[in-house]
């Protein structure tokens, strides 16, 4: 009997175990269905960063020229090295020049003799000119004493012809002395392209600035056109940075910004945008790949520094811009 009753009860205790069991995995699972349905109700947050983090480039507000000369030749003498604070028009750079010299020489040589023919030419005009209005002046004598009937009228003829004689003599000088007087302005635009030539020997600062680079020595070869060396004009020192595409609109003229070194939280100067490009065009500044397939494109900032003494032009540096 007491068997009989254990087991009975023995058989409860499973039946509720189970039931139990399939009970509570149950309400487990819906739980987590309706835990999840509750989440994937939530709105979703768009981003929206207070900063905007740019790759960029020192370089000096008006970009770093490259100075080419405007002739070909051969180098004579170099005026400068790297490093080297100048003036706007101060020579960097000299080419043989003793072609040009010359022919400037020759140039003002041509000048004098032109010169002095004219002060000569003048003389003669000059004493024609006198001679022509003593012929006429007498000529009106003769006239007058005719027309009172006191001079005969062969000798008023004659002296009629004799002035002007003397005035087409005196025209033909002025005519002559006219002649001259172009022929000298000639030989001084000559001599003046002459010296454009001249200059055009010497390769001068366009601005006043720093050179950046000159490498080359004398006996080399210049090529017209061709880049010589590198010049940072004097002004204030910027970065030049690309803005992602998916941040470029936040960006604006006039946010403050900080520079440091690529990677770094360091600072190397604070600073504002002053120039936001109005349109988004393929990365240019650091694109190692020429072939590069990826479709992203890049707004280009100019960020100027407050104080970029401590940074060098060309190197790489992290651009922070607050948009907010």
């Amino acid at each position: 009997m007491r068997t009989t009753v254990k087991n009975t009860v023995f058989g409860f205790y499973r039946v509720f175990r189970y039931r139990f069991g399939v009970l509570l995995l149950f309400f487990i699972a819906f739980s987590c269905g309706k835990k999840e349905e509750d989440t994937s109700e939530k709105p979703k947050t768009s981003f929206n960063p207070s900063q905007v983090s740019a790759i960029g480039r020192i370089e000096p507000a008006e970009k770093i020229i490259q100075i080419s000369a405007e002739v070909s030749g051969v180098v004579k003498q170099i005026l400068v090295e790297a490093g080297d604070s100048v003036k706007a028009g101060d020579k960097l750079l000299e080419m043989t020049t003793e072609t040009e010299a010359a022919q400037v020489q020759n140039d003002e040589t041509t000048i004098a003799t032109r010169q002095a023919e004219i002060r000569a030419a003048q003389a003669e005009l000059a004493a024609a000119q006198t001679k022509a209005a003593n012929a006429k002046l007498q000529y009106q004598r003769l006239q007058n004493a005719y027309d009172q009937g006191a001079e005969s009228k062969q000798n008023t003829d004659n002296a009629r012809t004799e002035a002007q004689t003397a005035q087409k003599e005196a025209e033909r000088l002025q005519a002559e002395l006219n002649v001259k007087r172009n022929a000298v302005a000639d030989a001084i635009q000559k001599r003046d392209l002459s010296k454009l030539a001249l200059e055009k020997r010497y390769v001068k600062a366009p601005k006043n600035g720093l050179v950046l680079t000159m490498d080359l020595t004398p006996g080399a070869a210049v090529t017209a056109f061709t880049s010589i060396a590198d010049f940072a004009p004097e002004g204030p020192v910027t970065a030049l940075c690309e803005v992602d595409e998916l941040f470029a609109d936040r960006v604006k003229i006039g946010q403050k910004a900080i520079i440091r070194h690529q990677g770094m939280n360091d600072t190397l100067a604070f600073g504002k945008v002053i120039f936001a490009a109005p349109y988004l065009k393929k990365k240019s500044l650091f694109s190692d790949v020429g072939d590069d397939l990826e479709d992203r494109r890049v707004r280009e900032v100019r960020i100027q520094a407050e104080n970029g003494q401590n940074m060098i032009f060309g190197m790489r540096v992290e651009c922070i811009i607050f948009t907010k």
